[in-house]
């Protein structure tokens, strides 16, 4: 059973700027799905931290219960996406097929 990436999401909705311990669900170069997300609703924008890529922003697009989804304003490329799924242990361990669904572009993991 995967325990689920714990993320925090910056947003002018939340309390002090941040909701923290937000789980992802599911990741894409489009975009990610959470649980846990708080006050925030449909409509809003709000950063991320992606392991090893970085801040990005990304617009909430619906919200069902305590779960959303999100669309990354400037997508992952599948490079960018791949380097965080690879570098990062957490990411690999709770997305595992994922790396294999990616155009491959180095040898190794498939």
């Amino acid at each position: 059973m995967r325990q689920g990436l714990h993320l925090a999401i910056d947003s002018s909705a939340a309390t002090n700027g941040q909701i923290s311990d937000i789980i992802v669900t599911d990741i894409s170069c489009k975009g990610l799905a959470v649980s846990g997300m708080g006050p925030l609703t449909a409509g809003n924008r709000a950063t991320v931290e992606v392991p090893l890529i970085g801040q990005r922003e990304v617009d909430v697009r619906w919200i069902a219960g305590n779960r959303a989804g999100c669309r990354f304003v400037t997508p992952l490329s599948d490079e960018e996406l791949r380097m965080a799924l690879c570098r990062s242990g957490t990411l690999a361990d709770n997305f595992p097929g994922l790396i294999g669904s990616l155009s491959p572009r180095q040898g190794g993991q498939a």
